[in-house]
């Protein structure tokens, strides 16, 4: 029973997928590991790696892949399903992209397809769903530059709705670029031609846009609302808001100049807003000129909504005995 709840445990922390490595670390013998094949508890899917078949979900794929190749992580095509990026997909690849370092000529597990390179990546990577390594978004954005699939107008639909949705920002796509080691990497001419092209008119950025709302506020003697909050709905990759009040829940998104003009932008908006709207929670937009040259008109906007859903909230009965 203790050897099960072990397995188990290990596991469950990659949607059911384990290696011989971790079960022998953890104190399994290979007999024991092989008894608990041979029950069916355990199933051998490629050398060196098992899986509870009852723990699997739809992750699982994504972290059987990772975990057959030593020291990768998630990255193009995959990767940017995870950041929601618009591939032109209606479904996830059947294959699963994954980055390593390139070392040896060993055999890949069927349906993973291992991109091989010399550059360094540990500091692109991020664990965006229960521990599985993905490479960030702006890692990712560079990676598909270089897919010929991937034409130029998708790769500026892909940048303006990852910098849009808040998973990427303009100076740190910049950044990578300039980047000794990324210089030359396939496509980073295409990614800075759309770089470019996307930041002639640069948007404020969201820190200061954030800074801004929260100096009106505090202006204007308004409090409880917070920075950054993962709302209800919040799945591991979508559902955190610039800012709420909780307990009236309010959510107030602060846009920038550019982003949020553009007609993909702002069908991304809507979508989010009716998210927002189907579990109850109802959103205000705030723009840099909201916040520069109507900053009292804005507060009293944001106060009157407070109260409104103060009282939708607390209920008609509520608001009557109060």
């Amino acid at each position: 029973m203790r050897t099960n709840v072990i397995v188990l445990t290990l596991a469950s922390r990659s949607a059911g997928v384990v290696t011989r490595r971790e079960l022998l670390e953890a104190g399994l013998s290979s007999s024991t590991i092989s008894a608990r094949v041979s029950q069916g508890f355990l199933s051998a899917v490629w050398p060196g790696l098992y899986e509870v078949p009852e723990m699997a979900n739809q992750h699982t794929p994504l972290f059987r892949a990772v975990k057959s190749v030593t020291g990768s992580a998630l990255s193009h095509q995959s990767a940017g399903w995870v950041w929601e990026a618009p591939l032109g997909l209606s479904k996830l690849d059947e294959s699963v992209h994954v980055t390593a370092a390139r070392n040896g000529t060993r055999t890949d597990m069927p349906g993973v397809v291992r991109h091989r390179t010399r550059r360094p990546f540990e500091e692109d990577i991020r664990y965006p769903i229960d521990g599985l390594p993905v490479l960030s978004p702006a890692r990712t954005i560079l990676d598909l530059a270089g897919e010929p699939t991937i034409g130029n107008r998708r790769l500026s639909h892909i940048v303006e709705t990852q910098i849009t949705a808040g998973r990427v920002q303009p100076d740190e796509l910049s950044g990578l670029l300039l980047r000794p080691g990324l210089r030359g990497v396939s496509g980073a001419r295409r990614l800075r031609a759309v770089v470019d092209n996307l930041l002639d008119d640069e948007p404020v950025a969201d820190s200061m846009l954030e800074r801004l709302f929260v100096q009106v506020l505090a202006d204007h003697g308004i409090g409880g609302f917070r920075r950054q909050v993962a709302v209800p709905w919040y799945d591991g990759r979508r559902g955190v808001v610039d800012f709420a009040n909780v307990s009236t829940e309010l959510i107030v998104e602060v846009d920038g100049r550019r982003w949020h003009a553009t007609g993909q932008a702002m069908t991304e908006d809507r979508r989010r807003d009716r998210l927002a709207a189907t579990h109850g929670w109802q959103v205000l937009r705030v723009t840099w000129e909201d916040l520069v040259e109507q900053p009292t008109r804005t507060a009293e906007q944001v106060a009157a909504a407070v109260t409104s859903r103060r009282r939708r909230c607390r209920g008609p009965s509520e608001t009557t005995a109060a």
